[in-house]
């Protein structure tokens, strides 16, 4: 069926309003998403020799709060730092974790999310964190890591 090019104009308009009447029905990744999209991202970095905390952040800046980014600079340079890695909450990575990424125990609750995440490679075997993710302007992103340990 041919439409008229004012038809055409008319249903791009009608669809524009839908789309932002209705944020739902063009959202973004959910938190489980947004966890595997980050360590998915951020072991492949890693793998590649690249320090995604500092030659990546613009990137990074996606997936976690500026809080985050902050805390994990804080840790890293203050008296006492770190040498762990603060997203995997470990001193090395195995590369699996890029691929195998589980998510359990995933609970929303407004514009906040929680969730266990397993990493699970074959020569470190697995990790197991505790995630928690914020909605920042439309985005979830993971503003904690912790460690559980097993």
């Amino acid at each position: 069926m041919h439409l008229p090019p004012i038809s055409k104009s008319l249903i791009a308009a009608i669809c524009g309003i839908l789309t932002l009447s209705f944020p739902s029905c063009a959202r973004g990744p959910d938190p489980a998403d947004t966890i595997r999209n980050l360590y998915g991202w951020y072991v492949r970095e890693l793998k590649a020799g690249v320090d995604p905390l500092h030659e990546r952040r613009t990137e990074l800046k996606q997936f976690v709060t500026e809080s985050l980014l902050t805390s994990i600079e804080n840790l890293h340079t203050g008296a006492g730092s770190l040498d762990s890695d603060s997203l995997l909450q470990a001193q090395q990575f195995d590369q699996d974790w890029a691929s195998k990424i589980t998510i359990d125990k995933l609970e929303t609750r407004g514009r906040t999310a929680t969730a266990r995440v397993s990493l699970t490679g074959r020569l470190l075997g697995e990790r197991k964190l505790s995630v928690s993710l914020i909605k920042e302007e439309g985005r979830w992103k993971v503003d904690d890591v912790k460690f559980i340990e097993s």
